[in-house]
């Protein structure tokens, strides 16, 4: 238990930390972005929280994203010099050395996730998408036709792009269904997941049926 005393001085590093990084890593960060020596005596009070999840969890503009990633762009930087060095030292490490070459080759493409606040440091969210069709590929190998399996393609990135929105698919694909032949084709980018907005349309929940036979809900209440 930390005894108090009058003389005692707090300092508090305000951006969210990833207590992960263990005492050499908040020991760095108290010499680089506090400028003051981790030994002082002060007690150094940090947030333990991911700035990764704190960015998606709550809404933030461009400007903050952009602000926030500052800090990793500066840890970016200071670590190039030391891959470098890595490199130097370890020219009989082959693995080791094919991965530093691969780093730094892709260096400016790296930084650019600090420029842009819709683009992220991995992947991760592009996989999770396509791990349905990755998953059930021995599934797909017969699509009929060529021409089936890109209409099979275009379906599962337009689902992909439902899920990466929170986009419901089936309402989604069944409003542009209804839809589509009354949108004019210089709108039809309006109809895209990541831009569309329901209309409220009472045929907003047409049955199964219409989608395996194409048919016109409306036939049979006209007959």
């Amino acid at each position: 238990m930390l005894g108090l005393t009058s003389d005692m001085r707090f300092r508090l590093y305000v951006p969210p930390c990833d207590m992960r990084k263990g005492f050499n890593g908040l020991e760095a960060l108290v010499a680089n972005d506090m400028q003051e020596p981790p030994m002082s005596g002060a007690v150094y009070v940090f947030l333990n929280r991911r700035g990764d999840r704190i960015i998606k969890e709550q809404p933030h503009s461009d400007e903050e994203i952009i602000a926030l990633r500052s800090r990793s762009r500066r840890l970016l930087e200071l670590g190039k010099p030391k891959l470098e060095a890595l490199l130097l030292q370890n020219r009989k490490n082959a693995p080791l050395v094919d991965a530093i070459k691969y780093t730094l080759k892709q260096w400016g493409k790296l930084l650019l996730y600090t420029e842009h606040a819709r683009m992220e440091i991995d992947n991760n969210a592009i996989e999770n998408s396509i791990r349905p069709v990755a998953v059930g590929r021995k599934n797909y190998l017969f699509a009929g036709s060529e021409e089936s399996a890109q209409i099979i393609a275009q379906v599962y990135s337009f689902f992909a792009i439902c899920k990466v929105h929170d986009v419901n698919p089936r309402l989604w694909l069944t409003d542009v269904l209804a839809r589509f032949r009354s949108t004019k084709p210089s709108m039809y980018q309006e109809l895209l997941p990541h831009k569309w907005k329901p209309h409220g349309d009472p045929n907003a929940e047409l049955s199964d049926y219409y989608f395996l036979n194409q048919a016109d809900p409306t036939e049979n209440s006209q007959s």
